[in-house]
């Protein structure tokens, strides 16, 4: 991508992949209900609520994360914003799904989720 927007593209691949994703299997264990303000901040997301606001800030009224240009940024975007809803790890936001819903009914991506689903079907009970 030889794009003046290759920085927040990279910025939301890596924020997305890194501190977000630490953040999600830390309330997925139970360690943010622990944690002190200093831990939060030494384990690389800080705070829950800060990292979630960060989110919906990025999405709201947004159809892309990079201009007019959907990147792999926004598979990623929405693929966590996803996930992390149907497992109560994100509140279930109106921006989210305003973002994530459109993106998530493009055929690639739904045929994705088929692909995806007959593999869980076919492992064994």
């Amino acid at each position: 991508m030889d794009s003046p927007l290759r920085g927040v593209y990279h910025r939301w691949m890596f924020f997305l992949a890194g501190p977000v994703d630490a953040l999600m299997t830390a309330k997925s264990q139970g360690h943010l209900e622990q944690q002190t303000a200093d831990q939060a901040m030494s384990a690389g997301y800080g705070r829950y609520d800060d990292v979630v606001q960060t989110l919906r800030q990025a999405v709201a009224g947004r159809r892309y994360l990079c201009g007019d240009q959907f990147t792999a940024a926004d598979v990623l975007m929405a693929s966590y914003l996803r996930w992390g809803t149907m497992m109560k790890l994100l509140p279930a936001l109106p921006e989210f799904s305003d973002y994530g819903q459109p993106l998530m009914e493009r055929p690639a991506s739904l045929r994705s989720i088929q692909l995806n689903e007959a593999d869980l079907a076919a492992q064994p009970a």
